[in-house]
């Protein structure tokens, strides 16, 4: 089973597509920059060929290598990109550094289609910045006959339900304790966003400059969630490294009580 953790983990960031003023490019091709933290990237660029293709056959894709583009996290969007894909925490400021183009509602087809979070994250008065393309959250996965956890409504609860952890291994001995990722800059930060938000309802906000403007709520809220897991699990702190959606595949072999991810 799995829900959305209440009172925590309930911002669900989007990835969205900018457009740049492209309409020279239009004529020759289209430099695009796709997200490339995805399952398969050139599986992703065989659809999205295929589909253009019907529309504009005339006018051919050329991609960016992935290596060039990195979602917006260390990079900012290439110059020579038309069209980008990037995380939609970064959307206030990229709109704030001019990076992203407005677009007329008559400009969007099958507006109605977007989910309602999506496409009022990128809108700002009456135009729209980007296009919604995926969406990702962080949920929370159980055993179905787990009562306990199964009617948790906040993270106090699910606390009271799990315990702190007491083991120190990486991989839970058995069906106990919390598992999930707090190994990495990014994760942590948009861990704290979902966090913060979801206390007080406000997104966008501004950003803590030091650590005197963390949301201290947040911040416990954290530490709660580390102190269900091993840190050794939460961390990757032991060699090897983990591989990606290891968490998921040793909670889908049965161990751990709960899983994040």
């Amino acid at each position: 089973m799995k829900k959305l953790i209440n009172v925590s983990l309930t911002l669900i960031l989007a990835l969205a597509i900018s457009l740049l003023g492209i309409g020279e490019a239009l004529a020759t091709e289209l430099k695009v920059a796709l997200y490339p933290y995805v399952p398969r990237l050139e599986q992703f660029q065989t659809a999205i060929q295929a589909q253009w293709q019907k529309v504009q056959p005339e006018v051919p894709l050329n991609f960016v290598p992935a290596e060039d583009w990195d979602g917006g996290y260390s990079k900012n969007p290439p110059e020579n990109a038309d069209v980008y894909v990037f995380d939609a925490m970064f959307f206030d400021y990229f709109r704030s550094q001019n990076w992203l183009e407005p677009i007329q509602a008559s400009e969007i087809d099958n507006l109605e289609d977007f989910v309602d979070y999506a496409i009022d994250g990128v809108k700002v008065g009456e135009e729209y910045y980007a296009i919604p393309q995926l969406g990702c959250a962080s949920l929370l996965f159980y055993h179905k006959e787990d009562k306990a956890i199964a009617n948790a409504t906040n993270l106090d609860q699910i606390q009271n339900a799990l315990s702190s952890c007491t083991y120190t291994s990486e991989i839970p001995p058995d069906i106990r304790g919390m598992m999930l990722d707090m190994a990495g800059g990014t994760t942590n930060a948009t861990l704290y966003l979902k966090i913060a938000h979801s206390l007080t309802g406000e997104y966008p906000f501004l950003l803590p400059e030091n650590e005197s403007q963390l949301n201290s709520q947040a911040i416990k809220n954290m530490k709660k969630l580390l102190g269900m897991a091993s840190y050794e699990n939460a961390t990757d702190s032991m060699e090897p490294k983990q591989q990606p959606y290891q968490q998921a595949e040793w909670f889908s072999n049965g161990w751990g009580r709960a899983f994040i991810g």
